[in-house]
């Protein structure tokens, strides 16, 4: 149930990055926020999965299907994501056209002091720790697998 939630918000956000708008009425910064919103989403969205899978196939849930953490996952990610993209509206960094000037993002060229603070924290926060938590989970599911592996193996060779 998790996955599918959460495939449905990644989903949705890259539609809503790809298409250039989201059921909203865009309203003067709202095209810059939605961009950034859109990729963090995606990202923390597959860290979700990652735990999702990890925690099916390695913890054993003596209960029935729980809809409340899937939906506190999803919720969650895109509160985390509005909490990282909402600085630079509040004169944490700024946002900027980038490149050829058909797309905003956060100011990367910028030289003050603050701007390289917000950089560095949108680094940590929002792509190196969710790329640990998915090396974390996906190295323990396959330390795991390959443990039933070898249990499988040697009990096949004792008969």
């Amino acid at each position: 149930m998790c996955t599918d939630l959460v495939s449905l918000s990644s989903q949705t956000s890259a539609y809503s990055f790809s298409m250039g708008r989201t059921p909203l009425k865009p309203l003067g910064t709202t095209a810059k926020l939605r961009a950034a919103t859109s990729c963090i989403v995606s990202l923390i969205s597959l860290m979700i999965l990652s735990y999702d899978r990890y925690s099916t196939l390695t913890v054993y849930n003596k209960h029935g299907p729980d809809y409340r953490k899937p939906l506190l996952a999803v919720g969650g990610s895109w509160l985390y994501s509005l909490f990282w993209t909402m600085p630079p509206l509040l004169g944490w960094s700024s946002y900027g056209l980038e490149g050829a000037g058909t797309s905003c993002s956060v100011s990367w060229t910028a030289k003050t002091t603050q701007s390289h603070a917000y950089i560095i924290c949108l680094f940590i926060f929002c792509l190196g720790l969710p790329v640990l938590v998915m090396i974390y989970c996906y190295s323990r599911l396959l330390l795991a697998v390959k443990q039933v592996e070898s249990r499988w193996v040697c009990t096949c060779a004792c008969l």
